[in-house]
């Protein structure tokens, strides 16, 4: 078993092979270097190497083929496991952080640029598919709702309804 001084260089170990997996220096299916190599340029013990790998392994994110070597999975991009991902961006606030501070600039952009390059038949699909949002969110509330949208592709309420009412606009008016 190992003891606390040692645990804590797996630990920094694995965070560290972590963040060569995320940042994609090594892809799905890349081999790594040697346990031998591994140890020399982090500084470690073999042993502590082996451990480190040993937990990756178990967490499915490389896999150890005898005599070849250690491979990245490819398990963790395809979603073919619960998510290793998953369990690495819930395992540091500081990546998870880190994550949804890119998604918001990326999707922030991304939604900008949708709005420059959208149709008249685009807006009309957004604003069909937000009724029809709008529609659930009121029918979990409400008793029915039968006010339809103007869009005439449209097949939900467009009205306002909302939980505190306690009903549907479309019953205290025609």
């Amino acid at each position: 078993m190992p003891n606390s001084q040692q645990r804590g260089r797996v630990a920094e170990l694995i965070a560290r092979l972590e963040d060569t997996l995320l940042d994609g220096s090594a892809p799905a299916n890349a081999q790594l270097a040697s346990e031998r190599e591994l140890a020399e340029r982090h500084g470690v013990s073999r042993n502590t190497v082996r451990e480190a790998i040993r937990q990756l392994e178990a967490r499915g994110l490389i896999q150890i083929r005898p005599r070849s070597g250690i491979f990245v999975s490819d398990r963790m991009r395809t979603g073919a496991m619960p998510s290793p991902w998953a369990h690495l961006m819930g395992s540091s606030p500081a990546r998870r952080d880190d994550m949804l501070e890119f998604r918001r600039v990326l999707e922030g952009a991304t939604a900008y640029f949708a709005a420059l390059r959208c149709t008249d038949e685009d807006r009309a699909r957004i604003m069909d598919a937000m009724d029809r949002l709008e529609h659930a969110a009121s029918r979990a509330s409400t008793s029915s709702c039968t006010k339809r949208s103007r869009s005439p592709r449209a097949t939900a309420c467009s009205c306002t309804c909302t939980a505190a009412s306690r009903r549907c606009c479309a019953s205290t008016s025609s």
